[in-house]
């Protein structure tokens, strides 16, 4: 595990290729984005777990977990 690494919880919205016209308040992210974000966090030396179990080990170093808020359908 990555020391020095803060817990994170990093929340979303929705993931689609939403032109900004339509997505005024950038509620989504395109999916090469969050792939790319995600390969990030990983090359950081951070391992991806459930929003549970980053809550129950809210102290543990080098956790992230993604959040999928407002319950969009295309997040199904």
């Amino acid at each position: 595990m990555a020391r020095g690494l803060p817990p994170l919880a990093l929340a979303y919205h929705g993931v689609a290729d939403v032109s900004l016209r339509r997505d005024p308040d950038r509620l989504f992210v395109r999916p090469e984005d969050l792939r790319r974000q995600i390969a990030r966090l990983r090359e950081w030396g951070y391992r991806l777990v459930s929003f549970g179990r980053l809550a129950g080990e809210a102290n543990r170093e080098g956790y992230a977990a993604l959040t999928f808020d407002d319950g969009f359908v295309d997040n199904l």
